[in-house]
């Protein structure tokens, strides 16, 4: 009896600790792990554009906020995920797209990053495809990327982590949609 209960216990532990959103068909999980601390789902959604679903776009935090300034500018470890969910991206459209979003970014924080942005950019010249995962982990002072868990590239600075993560969640944000369900409002 003892050890079927524990089975039990066990069954029950593991399946809390990998539930999952389904967005768009995209099973995203409810925590991470970056630099050896846990990080929670804070929220995720779609980004669309003319009708279209393009990718889901996931945040996590150590703790849960809806402050998207107090995020831009924190320095602690965070992570956006996005899932490719279609055909319609590709490595030109997604870094156009990024490059739409860093033209968002004061002319004058531009100038300082631009040699980043260019360098983060060119990561992207690598074909994608629908189903493809892009990460972006901010530890330590430095923005890491992933293609499909595949380290690609870290920039160094928050300044360069502020024009990032604000192209979803900055004052001018590429989808306020999304960007309110990145918060969970």
């Amino acid at each position: 009896m003892g050890r079927s209960l524990t089975t039990v216990i066990l069954a029950v532990l593991m399946s809390v600790f990998a539930m999952a959103v389904n967005i768009a068909g995209v099973e995203v999980k409810e925590n991470t792990v970056i630099a050896e601390k846990k990080m929670i789902l804070n929220g995720a959604g779609i980004r669309n554009k003319f009708f279209f679903k393009l990718y889901v776009g996931s945040l996590y935090l150590p703790e849960k906020t809806m402050d998207a300034k107090a995020i831009v500018k924190g320095n602690e470890n965070m992570t956006i995920e996005l899932n490719i969910v279609s055909k319609l991206i590709t490595s030109g459209k997604l870094k156009e797209a990024l490059d739409e979003g860093f033209a968002t970014v004061e002319s004058e924080k531009m100038e300082l990053i631009k040699n980043k942005v260019e360098t983060f950019i060119r990561v992207f010249e690598e074909k994608i495809v629908k189903g493809d995962i892009f990460t972006f982990n901010y530890a330590d002072g430095g923005v890491e990327t992933y293609k499909n868990r595949r380290y690609l590239i870290t920039i160094e600075g928050q300044d360069f982590k502020e024009a990032l993560f604000g192209i979803w969640l900055g004052e001018r944000a590429i989808d306020e949609q999304l960007k309110k369900n990145m918060l969970g409002i």
